[in-house]
């Protein structure tokens, strides 16, 4: 079959332009993300309602998320894959969190929704190689667990919202959700470190395609 260079240029350009897309959107929201933890120290937190803003306080549990061998944690997910051959997919992806509040100046805060990032995680991958389906078709799963232990004091960066009495840091469209036990400082150089070369990256890509398609 004779291949068509204009046609492959085409298709190589689609996909590495939205693969560059995607990586300056992920860039561009860490920086967002350093940006809000830099400032998080604010002289009021009446005036936060309906921002997106990082807050830094101690965390009390209420409901225990408590993973077999891991422990108590305050979030987990579970990745499962299945490799069949040369080819492996994702068979399931769940994530789940611990009941619990930011205490941030007397106030309570909880966190209504799933995080989209977090720091200082730790993770363990297994496999299950006595399975019947690994045994006959050559199928092997692997289990890779993700969880964030307890810790005293947290960092989120989210939207602040207040719903009657109650405030919430909820998924932002933006900076989205994210939670780390180091304090602002530290999480901010590691988000604008990522930012920063994500961006960089980014550009050249989108430079290297313009300048092959011109």
């Amino acid at each position: 079959m004779r291949r068509n260079p204009e046609l492959f240029l085409i298709i190589v350009a689609l996909v590495g332009g939205c693969f560059s897309v995607a990586l300056l959107w992920w860039s561009l929201q860490s920086l967002l993300q350093a940006r809000l933890l830099w400032r998080w120290r604010h002289p009021s937190l009446d005036g936060l309602a309906g921002s997106c803003a990082a807050l830094r306080g101690a965390v009390r549990v209420d409901e225990v998320l408590h993973i077999s061998p891991i422990g108590d944690c305050l979030w987990h997910r579970e990745v499962v894959t299945v490799r069949r051959g040369k080819h492996s997919s994702t068979e399931s992806d769940i994530a789940e969190m611990a009941g619990f509040v930011l205490l941030v100046e007397g106030r309570e805060y909880i966190l209504p929704d799933l995080p989209t990032e977090v720091h200082g995680s730790k993770s363990t991958s297994s496999h299950d190689d006595w399975e019947v389906s690994h045994l006959l078709w050559g199928e092997r799963r692997t289990y890779t667990q993700h969880w964030l232990p307890v810790t005293d004091h947290l960092t989120v960066v989210g939207q602040i919202r207040r719903l009657n009495r109650r405030w919430e840091i909820a998924k932002d469209p933006v900076a989205g959700l994210l939670i780390s036990p180091e304090p602002p400082v530290k999480a901010a150089m590691k988000e604008f470190i990522k930012g920063a070369l994500g961006a960089a990256v980014a550009i050249v890509a989108i430079g290297a395609l313009v300048w092959v398609l011109v």
